[in-house]
């Protein structure tokens, strides 16, 4: 006979030993060390939540209660198969012998370890682990694609850690948010039946577990105030003593909790007292100094829960003031702050966002001056075009280059996306787009005196190497007849800081601008601002009109988002013809695909760098508008009458003169 299924608050007691490492080593799991343990488990057997996303400090018994203990939950007692999610395949390993293994070993399920492959002795951890009574545990990482994923049959349970490095999509994937994606493996499952498990110390607002918590139930816990019975959750701002100390030792001695209602001090004993007593509470509900909860469950099936420095067992008020008073002192303030912030009071950092540029879709709409879509404005030079390609759609975006005296402004005159014949293999279906965008495109844009205007330069994403092929292969057919410099339609390749796994920063190159000799492949024969064009050569294919566009994407996309908020008057803004057209919506939603975020970078600190957060073609596509734009400007006396095909075209300089200056977004980038 099976016997029953134990809730998982009785089965950690009764099942689990503690790893030999750490305070209470080798000892019995027990909810009495730990203040938020039994809390957290009765609310996962209450059955009221489906999702769980959990932010605490730094080495506070987070990840073993929240995803370990529930992984091996799901695996031993339920004998069910469990997919952990990870920022990089590369962690599965370390994650498994670091956090896995040691809890396992020191339980009975240690027999349920393979005899051989993976998750065996001395078997290195790649994929998954077989174990012994039929269960699973699947790795998957934000880099892996759909079709990687596809071959998995699912499950009903995902458990996710380090979830804010899960923000960004792979290389490999192209679409949407990557937990999403290793969520899409419970779908085989009712929504009540599934469970995810999210565990990560804060980053910032914006952050993956940040914004799952704060949308879900955004719980808290709170405990009765030994001197006022008022029912309180003492924070960052509550512990005081340590702002007067003349040094580190007296602002240990000092500090402690103050009860945020009444303000009298807590000792160590006060705080232990108000852990017996701790109670959950969900947005917008209190407890009374009656003890009665008032206030409405929230209605989501997220329960956020979150627990600070007064929760944590492992560190003291005196700890904590220490810890406060070096970081004034610091001279590294701003990184002192953050780790206060994140890995102490498990709270996002917000810090100094002045240099971060934030936009909006409303703040994109703004942007629109009366011109019509496909008129060109007056004091045109050219038009530059970028291309986001996808297997299924193209997404366009036409800017006009308008110099007056010595202000260079941008207007986009249209945007729009072709769908793909989904009956013809992707590489085939994005070459034929391309050909029948070039045929649009051939029929030119009109300015107010009837003058037609046609593609000065375009750029065309070709950095996902399955779209190399028909982009490379379409350039060469597009731009016969025309030399070197001469042509029009480039393939393109973003690098960036904060740019998808796989994908490097953006290097200026060693060498200065040559002409190409039969001998020689992947010249250089172009440098401007935080961009360069080079021929190229794949293998023995003979890429013959070719030029591929190595573009700072950091650098570009900074470009067309400061574009977009500075005065339209201002050298370097962008402005959006008018329309009421259903696409513009999607174009200014997506335009806001990614946002600036501060990242430190080894070796060069806090770096400003872009984060996918949604759909972002428009934005991919505006941002090499921009970029080419910048070529138009630096070349529009030559390129003037060069934009219609023709036999023969005539030579000229491939570098801008030194010392030529870039104007976007307020900002002058010198030609190096």
């Amino acid at each position: 006979m099976t016997p029953p299924v134990r809730p998982i608050s009785q089965w950690v007691e009764e099942e689990i030993t503690l790893p030999p490492h750490g305070t209470h080593k080798n000892k019995p799991f027990r909810h009495s060390r730990h203040p938020v343990s039994r809390i957290w488990f009765d609310a996962i057997d209450s059955g009221r939540w489906w999702r769980y996303a959990v932010v605490a400090p730094t080495q506070c018994g987070k990840t073993l209660m929240c995803y370990v203990l529930p992984v091996l939950y799901h695996l031993f007692e339920l004998n069910e198969t469990v997919i952990i999610g990870l920022p990089d395949m590369r962690m599965a390993n370390d994650k498994w012998v670091r956090d896995f293994l040691p809890v396992i070993e020191s339980s009975r399920y240690s027999g349920l370890l393979p005899k051989g492959g993976e998750g065996a002795r001395r078997g290195k951890i790649t994929s998954a682990i077989a174990f012994r009574n039929g269960a699973t545990l699947r790795f998957m990482s934000s880099g892996g694609g759909d079709k990687a994923r596809a071959g998995f049959p699912g499950c009903r349970v995902v458990a996710i850690t380090e979830t804010d490095g899960m923000d960004e999509p792979g290389i490999k994937s192209r679409e949407g948010d990557p937990c999403q994606q290793i969520e899409n493996r419970l779908r085989s499952y009712l929504e009540r039946l599934r469970r995810t498990y999210m565990e990560c110390t804060a980053s910032i607002p914006q952050g993956k577990i940040w914004v799952e918590y704060t949308s879900g139930s955004k719980s808290c816990i709170v405990r009765p105030c030994p001197y006022c019975d008022e029912w309180v959750t003492p924070e960052r701002e509550h512990l005081k003593g340590w702002q007067d100390a003349k040094d580190v030792f007296e602002a240990e001695a000092k500090s402690a909790w103050h009860c945020p209602k009444c303000e009298v001090a807590w000792t160590q004993e006060d705080r232990e007292y108000g852990w017996k007593y701790a109670r959950l509470v969900h947005d917008g509900q209190e407890i009374t100094v009656d003890e009665e909860l008032i206030g409405d469950d929230p209605r989501t099936h997220t329960l956020g829960f979150r627990w600070g420095a007064i929760d944590n067992p492992f560190t003291t008020a005196g700890a904590c003031g220490a810890e406060e008073w070096r970081a004034r002192e610091s001279k590294d303030k701003e990184n002192a702050e953050k780790d206060i912030c994140q890995a102490t009071n498990a709270q996002p950092y917000v810090g100094d966002m002045q240099n971060e540029i934030s936009l909006e879709p409303h703040q994109v709409a703004d942007r629109v001056v009366s011109y019509k879509r496909g008129i060109v404005p007056p004091k045109c030079v050219g038009i530059a075009i970028g291309i986001d390609t996808h297997r299924r759609d193209l997404y366009w975006e036409a800017k006009a280059v308008l110099i007056d005296g010595d202000v260079c402004t941008l207007h986009v005159i249209d945007h729009s996306r072709l769908d793909l014949d989904i009956n013809k293999l992707s590489k085939e279906a994005i070459y034929l787009g391309l050909k029948e965008l070039k045929k649009q495109f051939a029929v030119g844009w009109m300015d107010e005196t009837g003058k037609k205007w046609y593609p000065t330069q375009v750029w065309i994403d070709s950095g996902y190497k399955p779209h190399q092929l028909p982009v490379y292969s379409f350039c060469k057919q597009a731009n016969v007849g025309r030399k070197i410099m001469d042509c029009i339609w480039r393939p393109s390749k973003g690098y960036g800081e904060g740019q998808k796994q796989g994908i490097t920063p953006y290097k200026t190159p060693d060498k200065q601008p040559s002409t190409r000799t039969r001998a020689q492949t992947n010249v250089v024969v172009y440098v401007g601002a935080d961009y360069h064009i080079s021929l190229i050569k794949s293998g023995k294919t003979d890429w013959s009109g070719v030029q591929l566009v190595h573009v700072n994407s950091d650098t570009w996309k900074t470009n067309f988002h400061g574009g977009l908020t500075i005065d339209a008057v201002e050298t370097g803004a962008i402005t959006l013809f008018e329309t009421t057209d259903s696409d513009r919506d999607q174009y200014e939603a997506q335009v806001c695909g990614e946002v600036q975020r501060e990242k430190f970078i080894k070796g060069k600190g806090p770096v400003l760098t872009w984060h996918y957060v949604s759909v972002n073609h428009y934005f991919d596509a505006g941002y090499l508008a921009t970029g080419a734009a910048d070529f138009v400007y630096h070349n529009h006396k030559r390129l003037s009458g060069k934009s219609k095909p023709r036999k023969r075209a005539e030579d000229y300089s491939t570098r801008p003169k030194a010392g030529d200056v870039s104007h976007y977004a307020g900002r002058a980038i010198a030609v190096r």
